[in-house]
């Protein structure tokens, strides 16, 4: 699952011994556990659905292997059911960028940007280029946000929509938002 999200996998943590073969390492996003939750919602027929998740992701760099916790989120279908009268636009990349912005309102030196930067970021190519958006402090990107590659998205089984996903990187954003 790891590497439908476009993860290189000289960035992946490895496990020794693990538990089961979908997973021989440790996640280094909260994407592909939110995306399985989609689908299995998209296959019972759900038109609208917004699963967000906290937990720890793992990445190996230069220094070893870090540990961080993030916030993720998948909007998928119309933010309105569709027996209501209201609109049935297709809102999840306006309601990810909402979200953010309420999570990020306060916080000094954010900068949103269409541009990775030359560190990159570990699945920058799971979004749909001309929706990518990434959120940065001066020195680091806090957040991506976007919709998910519509080849991801079949290979997710959940082409029907367009599902916007974001993910935020927590322990970045508390070193961000405390005084030097």
């Amino acid at each position: 699952h790891a590497s439908l999200l476009e993860v290189p996998e000289d960035r992946w943590v490895r496990l020794a011994n693990p538990q089961t073969e979908d997973w021989p390492v440790l996640r280094p996003s909260l994407l592909p556990g939110l995306l399985q939750s989609l689908r299995r919602n998209v296959e019972r027929q759900a038109e609208s659905v917004r699963l967000f998740e906290t937990g720890k992701v793992y990445s190996r760099d230069a220094s070893g292997v870090r540990e961080r916790t993030h916030l993720a989120g998948v909007l998928y279908g119309p933010l309105s059911p569709a027996h209501w009268k209201a609109s049935k636009e297709k809102t999840g990349i306006f309601e990810a960028k909402t979200i953010l912005a309420d999570l990020l309102s306060g916080v000094p030196g954010v900068e949103w940007t269409t541009q990775a930067g030359e560190e990159g970021f570990a699945g920058e190519n799971l979004l749909l280029p001309g929706s990518r958006v990434f959120i940065r402090s001066a020195s680091c990107i806090l957040a991506r946000l976007g919709i998910l590659h519509p080849k991801l998205a079949r290979a997710w089984e959940i082409d029907r929509e367009q599902p916007a996903v974001f993910e935020l990187d927590l322990e970045l954003l508390a070193l961000k938002g405390s005084p030097s």
